[in-house]
């Protein structure tokens, strides 16, 4: 639905050198991707896969809370729509935040279930709860994780699948950072490169961001990473940080598509109560790498 407008956008922000109006033609592009999903969208009769055992299980894991409900569907909608079909699409929930479970989501989330999507409950640990559960459940499958605020491109799964096939032994992503490396230490978040696209296609430094999906293939990560209580102690608002790291301890570089959006659309009112904002802004993002590094040091 969205993809003939991201590759406008894409190829507008590529061609223009005036960075005002790169700015005004997203915005006007987000405005129409907006438009687009109150129209009456056409699902499969099953977004999942239901073939042929494949060699490999590809299971799709998010997360959401209460602010973000009334939009997710439209995210989830997407994701069953893929030119690559996975073998599940998990929703993760927190107990705390919906005491009711199903009875207290909208008609909308609640119909997707017909088309493959599974709504499960468990304790709240933030967004961690978008891998956390799912790769305990799934130990042999590549678990493919995805933000809640995004309309996806059909294509974004096939991307990574594509990039896995050539890098089995790379956590693979859609979107990243590079992080910058000072005397063999990580340098700050502050001072690395965002959203980037240089020419690195697989890097130890490349640090890959839920918002685009992000693909971990089975024991991609160090067995610390179900630790809970260092989670909640030293990065409860850091998962892909977190992430990062039990990646890089278990020797796993990061392999970064090269045809995906530069820019995404995000849904409307999804960014009222924004993770992202508070972690960049605040300097929260710098604190709680910190505090990983000193428990789980890494050399570069």
């Amino acid at each position: 639905m969205f993809d003939k407008l991201y590759a406008l956008d894409d190829k507008i922000q590529k061609k223009s050198k005036n960075c005002f109006i790169k700015k005004c033609m997203h915005k006007l592009m987000n405005l129409l991707a907006d438009a687009l999903l109150f129209t009456k969208g056409k699902l499969p009769e099953k977004g999942i896969y239901d073939g042929p055992a494949r060699t490999e299980r590809i299971v799709i894991s998010l997360t959401s809370f209460p602010e973000r409900i009334p939009t997710i569907h439209y995210c989830i909608s997407s994701l069953l729509t893929q030119t690559y079909k996975p073998d599940r699409i998990i929703l993760w929930l927190a107990n705390e935040q919906f005491p009711e479970q199903e009875a207290s989501l909208p008609e909308k989330l609640l119909r997707l279930k017909e088309y493959g999507l599974e709504i499960k409950f468990c304790d709240d640990i933030r967004s961690h709860k978008k891998y956390y559960y799912a790769m305990q459940e799934e130990k042999n499958a590549c678990i493919v994780i995805f933000d809640d605020d995004i309309p996806y491109p059909e294509n974004a799964l096939e991307l990574l699948i594509g990039l896995h096939k050539k890098y089995p032994e790379a956590i693979c992503c859609n979107r990243a950072h590079l992080m910058k490396i000072e005397n063999g230490v990580i340098s700050d978040y502050s001072e690395w490169e965002f959203n980037y696209s240089g020419s690195k296609e697989i890097d130890m430094l490349l640090c890959p961001t839920g918002v685009g999906g992000v693909l971990y293939p089975p024991e991609s990560l160090d067995e610390n990473v179900f630790c809970k209580e260092d989670i909640l102690k030293l990065c409860l608002y850091a998962d892909d940080l977190w992430l990062k790291v039990m990646g890089l301890r278990n020797g796993y570089p990061t392999a970064l598509t090269r045809h995906f959006p530069g820019r995404l659309f995000v849904l409307p009112k999804s960014q009222k109560k924004a993770l992202n904002k508070g972690n960049v802004a605040g300097n929260q993002n710098d604190t709680q790498l910190k505090a990983i590094l000193e428990k789980y040091p890494i050399k570069m």
